[in-house]
């Protein structure tokens, strides 16, 4: 992973958290719903396990963790179509997740009170499978799409000590801003 990726994973993750932080009468745990979150990870995986095989998830993996072995253009290829695959299978099951979400909420429509579980669970779990898709498949996708195009192997990391620095400085003021919000 480079540092410029575990950058942009860190920022997108403070800014999410501090969103959530900063808003009023938010609490962050009215954000997690385990049973949204086992049907679209669980889900998406268990579509991954149908329509991939081994080699894809052995490439896959080879480009999330980095290459202690370079990848050939095929490999490389190979991942790209697996994270592709991945990135639709998490939005199909956020959607499927909303789809039970609603069905839960219009079968408990007498009752107002008895609206909200059923309506967390259909935008939780759309958070969920559009979150994964956007913010972990899509960029590994892309990430393999490049390397399989480039003539070069791609090196654990070309970042300058300035870069360095700023990513320090500017993850540390990202933690600051997230603290002070939560107070």
């Amino acid at each position: 992973m480079t540092l410029l990726r575990l950058f942009g994973f860190v920022t997108l993750t403070a800014l999410v958290l501090s969103t959530i932080a900063a808003s009023p009468g938010a609490a962050f745990f009215a954000f997690v719903d385990y049973p949204s979150l086992m049907l679209v990870v669980g889900g998406t995986f268990a579509v991954l396990m149908i329509a991939c095989d081994v080699d894809d998830w052995r490439n896959a993996r080879r480009v999330v963790i980095g290459p202690r072995k370079a990848l050939d253009r095929g490999g490389y290829r190979s991942a790209a179509r697996f994270f592709g695959q991945a990135s639709r299978a998490a939005i199909a099951m956020g959607v499927i997740g909303h789809l039970i979400g609603l069905i839960i909420m219009l079968g408990q429509f007498n009752d107002p009170n008895a609206l909200g579980p059923g309506m967390a669970v259909s935008l939780i779990s759309a958070l969920y499978g559009l979150g994964l898709s956007e913010f972990f498949f899509v960029p590994m996708q892309t990430t393999a799409l490049k390397r399989a195009e480039s003539d070069e192997q791609p090196g654990v990391g070309r970042a300058t000590p300035l870069v360095l620095m700023l990513f320090v400085i500017f993850s540390v003021g990202l933690f600051c801003v997230l603290l002070v919000s939560m107070m």
